[in-house]
């Protein structure tokens, strides 16, 4: 099917593929309509696209080609259930087996790096955690974040966690803490992040076990969102260090041991925000970032080529 008018933010979830996302009221005849998200996929380049269709059942695996996300949720603080897309068939269904927690969302770690997903422990703490997948979703190995790791700080203290990786295996990921002791605004972190501290670990095992890293506190920043951060292709750890243009960016090459200034030398410091983050990892050697004028591309994550988009 060929779309004219189709809206929405334009995704490439997977190799091959392209997603975009409608919204539409599903027309429900006891008062309490409900917004839908529907899912459309192109395999040829955005020349024609199919809707997903969502199958009664669940799957085994994700398909060969396909992804990772949720379903759409019935309430706004309902857990999310993963779902596989099978983009050539143009079907979703629950995967049969879900990561042992509640899950927040997936992550976006490049396909071939497996399946990331972050959540919080369903009794107990109800602590930040990880799953990772490397076979489509049909096993998890799963790493629940404990007081001896994090510190003291009650669960209720702690934001998501959020991971990067390129490989699947070699991986970061920040926590901020939300830390009430902390109101002056001092040392590393500013007034607009008082009250904040940022823990990072590291993960070289596909998220089996984690390691916490970053003990000089280097990094100027606290307050982090998912895709703030990403994995260079010499395994350092970059990190978006402001929140507003121009954007400044720290990385680490020692393990996490401490973050320094980089240059990004040809990236632009008015950077959209895209698939959830400001630079895009599509996969290993290939990096991409946009403004309102250009794509950015690097093989490294660190050097960055700039084209200029001439509208259409």
């Amino acid at each position: 099917m060929r779309l004219r008018d189709l809206s929405g933010d334009l995704y490439a979830p997977a190799p091959g593929s392209l997603l975009r996302v409608l919204e539409k009221d599903n027309d429900d005849p006891s008062g309490n309509p409900k917004l839908l998200h529907v899912p459309w996929v192109s395999r040829d380049g955005g020349r024609t696209w199919a809707e997903v269709r969502a199958e009664k059942g669940t799957v085994p695996e994700v398909p060969a080609g396909g992804w990772l996300q949720c379903a759409d949720p019935w309430r706004l603080d309902d857990p999310c259930v993963l779902i596989g897309v099978d983009p050539v068939n143009a079907r979703s269904a629950p995967l049969a087996t879900q990561p042992d927690f509640f899950v927040n969302g997936p992550v976006d770690v490049p396909t071939t790096g497996g399946f990331w997903v972050t959540g919080r422990e369903r009794d107990g703490e109800h602590r930040p955690a990880i799953a990772v997948s490397r076979d489509g979703g049909r096993t998890w190995a799963t790493h629940v974040f404990t007081r001896a790791e994090t510190g003291e700080a009650p669960s209720s203290m702690f934001t998501f966690v959020r991971p990067a990786s390129v490989d699947g295996v070699t991986g970061y990921a920040i926590m901020p803490v939300e830390d009430p002791s902390d109101t002056t605004g001092t040392g590393p972190t500013s007034a607009a992040t008082a009250g904040m501290q940022t823990l990072v670990f590291r993960t070289v095992d596909a998220g089996k076990t984690w390691q916490r890293v970053h003990p000089r506190q280097t990094l100027p920043r606290r307050y982090y969102q998912d895709g703030d951060s990403y994995v260079a292709a010499d395994g350092s750890h970059v990190v978006l260090a402001s929140n507003d243009p121009p954007f400044r960016w720290y990385a680490s090459d020692d393990g996490g041991n401490s973050y320094r200034p980089v240059s990004q030398p040809g990236l632009g410091t008015s950077l959209l925000h895209k698939n959830g983050a400001r630079v895009i990892v599509a996969g290993p050697g290939a990096y991409l970032a946009f403004d309102d004028g250009a794509l950015y591309q690097s093989a490294d994550g660190l050097r960055w080529t700039r084209t200029v988009i001439r509208p259409s």
